[in-house]
């Protein structure tokens, strides 16, 4: 009973985006399509349906890989480029993107703050949101669709378009040409370069300087130095010491200190300066300018209003960024349980080129020739280990209900297989230790490995993806997760000790056999 994904990632995007700051979503294990104990690998031009989880490591995805989930990494996250995720991402530590990746969400760091960028994002990149424990640097030609708060540095490259709030409790670096819909709060600098246009307020602890052929629709409120470069031009401005560079134009003017307009500079306000406001060539104030103690005019330079000491308006303090209440959100999981693992009875052995039809049972080693074909039906299939040769074709009837297929050991699949299931059961797959999948192989099953698990190049699975330990996914490799069935754990009856020939085989990390 497979069920496409989509409608649970779409349920769980929801509740991501309504969540309160800082708060730890709980995923199930069968809520994730993929799920690695360990790392979690995907090779590149691959594409999964489902979520994408790793316990306690990091997930990579390669070159256009397709993710229709979320991705979840108790260590890192990193995304190479041309890769798309439909969904967000939470990593425990930093995330990672390469140039033209898309994305929504970023949550960023939770679990620690040893990185200077806990997320990066590579160049023409689109993202929907970012919230870093420390900083966050962006390259050129990024788009984000969403907030951007970071407890460090935000560092973002040239034409960057953006519609939010960047908050940082640090500075915040702005490059060239960038659009910009909503307003920036730092703790400490503000730095825009050249032709940058900025829809909202900016607000900063220490200094915030515009450099030429700016637009900032807002107010400007600095702590300390405020500077609009040559030809830009703002609303208010506050500070400590304003200068209005040549060619520029703001609203009124509100300095503790010193207020200078430079060459052919207008301000469409009056002038405040707790101590000096110097006036250079053919500069104009349409208003007032009230000093502390001394005025200096150029002769060319314009006031239309009065112009005397007294006690000038002081400039509003700039807001402080809630960098808190951004903090990016964390997650928690949890392995499944390792179930136990029995096998008994007789070895099977298909040839070559042969075929078969077996009961359910118990048995000790499975190994089907290439280009063999093997029938199963309902019911519990215990071995000790299992190999399938290339080009082997498994049909699972189920009927009459699931087929569930354990291993006491490995279970390894040759290149070009096939497992094909009929009726609208479950093909239920699970190996003590690791479960090996070949290239071009085709499976409708929900694969569960309690130790490693591995899928060869441009392999087709139609099912859940479980590895206790590490997981890998070839390039090319498509995964459509299935709805999750219970832990597979062997049905009662088979958990006693058999006693002819009954091997008893709890999981264990690595080993040396003999097949028999």
């Amino acid at each position: 009973m497979f069920r496409n994904l989509l409608i649970m990632t779409a349920v769980t995007l929801a509740s991501l985006g309504a969540m309160a700051s800082a708060e730890v979503v709980t995923m199930q294990p069968g809520q994730f399509g993929v799920f690695a104990g360990q790392s979690l690998g995907i090779g590149s031009d691959a594409t999964v349906y489902g979520n994408l989880g790793s316990f306690t490591s990091d997930i990579d995805l390669g070159s256009g890989v397709t993710i229709y989930g979320n991705l979840f990494a108790d260590d890192d996250i990193r995304v190479s480029l041309n890769s798309t995720v439909h969904g967000n991402a939470i990593s425990g530590d930093y995330t990672t993107l390469g140039s033209g990746v898309t994305i929504g969400r970023i949550d960023a760091g939770a679990k620690s703050s040893s990185y200077s960028n806990e997320i990066t994002v590579g160049n023409n990149s689109v993202v929907g949101g970012m919230y870093s424990s420390t900083g966050v640097s962006i390259g050129a030609g990024v788009r984000v669709s969403g907030n951007i708060t970071s407890a460090d540095d935000v560092t973002v490259g040239s034409d960057l378009a953006f519609s939010g709030t960047i908050r940082s409790a640090q500075d915040v670096s702005i490059g060239e040409r960038a659009v910009f819909s909503g307003s920036v709060l730092a703790g400490k600098k503000v730095t825009v370069k050249k032709d940058s246009t900025l829809s909202g307020d900016v607000h900063a602890g220490d200094d915030i300087k515009f450099y030429e052929d700016s637009v900032v629709s807002g107010n400007i409120y600095g702590a300390d130095k405020v500077t609009l470069g040559k030809r830009s031009t703002a609303g208010e401005l506050h500070g400590k010491d304003v200068t209005i560079d040549d060619d520029a134009a703001s609203g009124s003017i509100f300095a503790s200190r010193d207020a200078k307009v430079e060459d052919r500079a207008v301000v469409n306000g009056p002038v405040n300066a707790g101590d000096d406001v110097e006036l250079k060539k053919n500069a104009r104030v349409n208003g007032d300018v009230t000093y502390k103690d001394d005025l200096k005019k150029d002769k060319s330079a314009t006031v239309t209003g009065t112009a005397a000491k007294g006690a000038p308006a002081a400039p509003t303090a700039p807001l402080a960024p809630d960098v808190a209440s951004g903090a990016p959100k964390d997650w928690q999981g949890s392995l499944r349980d390792v179930p136990t693992f029995v096998s008994g009875g007789t070895n099977v052995s298909v040839a070559n080129n042969g075929s078969s039809t077996l009961a359910a049972g118990n048995y000790r080693y499975l190994s089907v020739g290439s280009n063999a074909t093997l029938t199963l039906t309902a019911g519990t299939y215990n071995f000790a280990d299992i190999s399938l040769g290339s080009g082997v074709r498994v049909t699972a009837d189920t009927s009459g209900g699931n087929v569930v297929i354990n291993s006491a050991e490995d279970f390894d699949m040759g290149q070009n297989g096939i497992i094909t299931r009929l009726g609208n059961g479950d093909v239920i797959i699970s190996s003590a230790d690791d479960l090996n999948v070949g290239r071009n192989a085709q499976l409708t099953a929900q694969l569960y490995a309690f130790d490693d698990l591995s899928v060869g190049n441009a392999a087709t699975v139609v099912g859940i993806l479980y590895a206790h330990e590490e997981l890998s996914l070839g390039g090319g490799v498509r995964v459509h997760a299935g709805s999750p069935a219970a832990t597979p754990t062997p049905e009662p009856g088979t958990l006693a000790l058999l006693s002819f020939g009954g091997v008893m085989i709890a999981r264990r990390r690595r080993k040396i056999r003999q097949k028999a």
